[in-house]
């Protein structure tokens, strides 16, 4: 039970954290990496060049980044606070004893609760067995029906 999820994990996580670590770590760049372009086959040209590119940015030749960082900070700060502000304000409010508090209290669920049962609607729809999307494009290839839903 361990392998197919570590088969994945190395697949979708590991690989490319591991290939990012790798290209950061060389000169590459959109005019040096290895591409096709129809019969047209160019061959990666870039260099390792280790932790040239880590100096580069932290030692401030690259003047763009510590103000970036610094905006990043900023906007992450205030996002969270405003959240969690409104959250914690809206939270407050709806437990005390207003007036249309449960009209409230839906107000606020239905835009998180909404999607998934529109979701829910749309592939039952789609894998009805009578005139489901699926049924209809297995039925073309001269497939039979398939009651997806049933037990």
């Amino acid at each position: 039970m361990v392998t197919p999820v570590a088969i994945v994990l190395t697949v979708l996580v590991l690989y490319p954290l591991g290939y990012g670590i790798y290209q950061s770590l060389t000169d590459a760049n959109e005019s040096n990496v290895a591409s096709t372009i129809g019969a047209f086959h160019r061959p990666a040209t870039y260099k390792f060049v280790g932790l040239d590119n880590y100096w580069h940015v932290l030692s401030g030749a690259d003047s763009d980044f510590y103000p970036r960082l610094l905006w990043t900070v900023i906007w992450t700060v205030s996002c969270v606070t405003l959240q969690v502000g409104i959250g914690m304000g809206l939270a407050v409010l709806l437990n005390r004893k207003v007036r249309f508090r449960g009209f409230y209290r839906a107000m606020l669920i239905l835009p998180w609760a909404v999607p998934s049962f529109i979701g829910v609607f749309a592939w039952r729809l789609m894998l009805n067995s009578q005139y489901g999307v699926f049924n209809e494009i297995i039925t073309a290839f001269g497939l039979p029906a398939q009651d997806w839903l049933g037990t």
